[in-house]
This record gives C-alpha cells, sequence and structure tokens, in this order.
C-alpha cells in the first residue's frame, strides 16, 4: 500500500470541500451508482488533518473510465 500526504495550512482546509471534491472525482472516474460503497471522513492524527476513505467489495466489477471516452 502507498502512503501520500499532502500538506495543507489547517486555516485552509475545508472538510465539507474535502468530502465535495472527492465525491465529485469519483462520479466522474467511476460512478455516482459505486459512491454507497465508499465513506468518507476527516480526523486529525498527530496534530495534522487526515482524510480517510473506506471501500467496501463490490459484487460486480468496478473499472475506472477512460479518460479517453
Amino acid at each position: 500500500m502507498t502512503k501520500k500526504s499532502i500538506n495543507c495550512s489547517p486555516q485552509l482546509f475545508d472538510k465539507d470541500e474535502f468530502q465535495q471534491q472527492l465525491t465529485t472525482l469519483v462520479c466522474f472516474w467511476i460512478g455516482e451508482e459505486h459512491l454507497p460503497l465508499l465513506k468518507l471522513g476527516v480526523t486529525t492524527v498527530d496534530g495534522k488533518t487526515v482524510g480517510i476513505v473506506e471501500v467496501k467489495k463490490s459484487t460486480t466489477p468496478v473499472f475506472i473510465k477512460n479518460s479517453q471516452s
């Protein structure tokens, strides 16, 4: 598993905006029908704001859309 970190000033971070942006990306690239498989959250770890994405296993294959289609 790869961990990625994005440094963001706490004054600039907006939890609702983060969740909305992620929802928009999932709808565009994977499909709105798969949103129920995701649980989005935000927490603080060691004084840093961290986004959490929990994903349930789908009963059918899920693919990322091709950017050319």
